[in-house]
């Protein structure tokens, strides 16, 4: 969590709750934040959602005050490559201790990245709102705002989610072992275990998966 600001959380009398984040020593809301955070909340994106991103832009604040930046004074046309790589590298510290330099995961690093992404492109949507369509400073603007976000949609990459390794072949063979019908130690009923070795049978020689197996009626065996 940030040392510069802090989440508090603001309870109507009709139970809504709704985080809001302030200046940790004078108390004082942000008003890019809370203004963004109270926008997602009309929506139907949940209060927990809402926290979690909550916590990710306080990260975001954390960055821009070491690099001396202020939220309500961004000028995008000061903002290059290299500060684009440090925001993407910053996120990718862990919030329960940054001083050891943890590394957090690529779903977790990739899930910040994008609640950043958003915030900012509804930011510099705020600020195109305040020039005309007609205005050089307009067509300035959507130009290298373009190029920002080609540059923020350039550091995304693809990951994998860790699967579950299947049973090992010891494991396999100890199951088919046990479901046959004369084996001693077979833990069913005599009535079910003829039943039960087809079953594993079906299951480890053929692939299926248990909806699959479900399906499967006399029609289709073919003997």
């Amino acid at each position: 969590m940030s040392c510069l600001v802090k989440v508090i959380q603001l309870t109507e009398p009709c139970g809504e709750r709704l985080p809001i984040v302030c200046d940790s020593q004078t108390g004082i809301p942000h008003i890019e934040i809370n203004q963004y955070i109270i926008r997602r909340r009309r929506g139907i994106v949940s209060f927990n959602t809402i926290k979690k991103e909550t916590y990710v832009l306080c990260l975001f604040i954390d960055w821009l005050t070491q690099n001396k930046i202020q939220l309500n004074e961004i000028d995008i046309d000061l903002i290059g490559q290299k500060d684009i790589y440090g925001l993407w590298e910053s996120l990718r510290m862990s919030i329960d201790d940054r001083t050891e330099k943890k590394v957090v995961s690529p779903e977790v690093h990739m899930y910040r990245w994008n609640v950043v992404k958003s915030f900012l492109k509804e930011l510099f949507s705020r600020k195109l709102l305040k020039y005309s369509y007609k205005d050089t400073k307009f067509k300035n603007l959507i130009e290298k705002k373009n190029i920002i976000f080609s540059q923020l949609e350039g550091l995304n990459y693809s990951y994998r989610k860790s699967r579950k390794s299947g049973l090992d072949e010891k494991v396999v063979s100890a199951v088919v072992k046990y479901s046959r019908c004369d084996y001693e130690r077979n833990p069913w009923i005599k009535r079910d275990r003829l039943r039960n070795e087809l079953i594993i049978d079906f299951l480890v020689c053929f692939g299926l998966r248990a909806g699959e197996l479900l399906k499967i009626s006399l029609h289709d065996i073919n003997l």
